[in-house]
């Protein structure tokens, strides 16, 4: 039975009992004085509670409305903070375009999440009609959650970074080298950074950042910190990241819909032509 049900059941039983003792006050009153006192004093404290139960409610949708609206504010401020965080940046003046201005930030939250499995998974309140797709990137200030798989009308289900078929192009540094990062398979806070050429030296504690170089993430988005790297086969480095993102804690998302993402796809399918 949902909350809503619930209160309009109680909504109607406290108004047939608000009848039966007006119909009791009524009739006592004619016949006793005393008991029309005593029946008007326990009428009027029913009447209280009732005004105050009802209020109760309409508080709660009132907040629920008021968290749907935040949540539609934050998304759009953040999307403005990011936007001008690229601007100072002076890779992005030199270019003189901000990576943000390709993606629109879709408030989400999760109502779904597995956290201790090799391949876990997430499920949001978002689905098609609030414009959410396969293929798209989550997020939230602190890092990046996964990617979307698949939606119906009203939700979305996709796979967290936590898991072996997720991974995200990421870039040492703000203008180093770029490599694949994706979850170490064993702590939920760690990653690996595949593919860095052994000469290149790496700074422990340095910031892993968001390469750019993806559809479903813009540039810049801070991943976390170096701790380590280690040779793999004695060609290439795995460089060994801390995440920022903590996925114990997720609550609220945000889902990055590219606005050119049906030009970048066209650009693609004719390059693979020629």
């Amino acid at each position: 039975m949902t909350r809503t049900r619930k209160t309009k059941e109680l909504l109607l039983t406290a108004a047939i009992f608000i009848c039966l003792e007006v119909a009791a006050v009524a009739i006592l009153r004619a016949s006793n004085s005393n008991q029309s006192i005593w029946l008007s004093r326990i009428s009027t404290e029913a009447k209280a509670w009732l005004w105050d139960k009802t209020d109760q409610v309409n508080s709660y949708f009132r907040l629920k409305e008021k968290n749907l609206l935040l949540e539609k504010e934050n998304a759009v401020l953040w999307e403005r903070l990011r936007s001008y965080r690229e601007a100072m940046d002076s890779t992005a003046m030199l270019s003189g375009v901000m990576a943000d201005d390709e993606f629109e930030y879709i408030g989400a939250r999760i109502i779904k999440l597995s956290t201790n499995s090799q391949k876990n998974y997430f499920i949001l309140n978002k689905g098609i009609q609030d414009g959410v797709e396969a293929r798209m990137g989550v997020v939230t200030p602190t890092g990046v959650v996964g990617t979307i798989d698949a939606v119906t009308e009203k939700l979305a289900y996709g796979r967290t970074l936590m898991n072996p078929g997720s991974s995200v192009s990421a870039r040492l540094g703000r203008n180093g080298l770029t490599g694949t990062l994706s979850w170490d398979g064993m702590s939920s806070n760690k990653a690996i950074l595949h593919g860095i050429p052994l000469y290149f030296e790496v700074a422990v504690q340095d910031t892993v950042w968001t390469s750019g170089y993806s559809e479903m993430f813009p540039s810049g988005i801070a991943l976390g910190t170096i701790r380590g790297s280690a040779v793999r086969n004695g060609t290439t480095k795995d460089v060994l990241v801390d995440l920022f993102q903590d996925f114990s804690s997720l609550n609220f998302v945000y889902v990055l819909k590219n606005k050119y993402r049906g030009e970048l796809e066209y650009l693609e399918d004719k390059g693979e032509d020629l």
